[in-house]
Parts: structure tokens; sequence; C-alpha cells
């Protein structure tokens, strides 16, 4: 996990890797409690996208195929 805080909340991007060393997800945080994430296959590539505000799914979400096409988008 790679990231910062700022008076003990976590400030700005984010990493998650897997244990392969691939990107797992990255997270952008905001001080309103909103946090945007793009969610990775472990072979590569764009899973889901979309915001987490209090760890539930908000708004629009976007969801892919492993070749990157999009498969689904839920507002």
């Amino acid at each position: 996990i790679k990231g910062s805080y700022s008076k003990n909340q976590p400030e700005g991007i984010w990493e998650y890797y897997f244990e392969s060393g691939q990107i797992k997800n990255r997270a952008l945080f905001s001080k309103n409690a909103t946090t945007y994430w793009w969610y990775y296959f472990e072979e590569g590539g764009l899973k889901k996208e979309g915001n987490l505000i209090d760890d539930l799914e908000e708004g629009n979400w976007k969801y892919y195929y492993q070749n990157q096409k999009l498969l689904l988008c839920l507002s």
C-alpha cells in the first residue's frame, strides 16, 4: 500500500497491490468522505470505477470486461 495521511485521515492518491506486485486498486481520497476508486484485474486493465461514500457505491459506476470494453454503467 502507498499513500499519505493528513491529520490522521487518508489524503490524495492511495495505491493497493496484489501479491504479484500488480496494481489492485487506486483511491483518490477527498476531505468530504467521498472517495473515487479504480479497481484492476490482476492480469492488468481496469475492472471498475466509481465513488464510494462511507464504503458504499454511490452515483455512476462503470464496469469493464478484461479487454477494456465497457460492460455496464450504473447510476
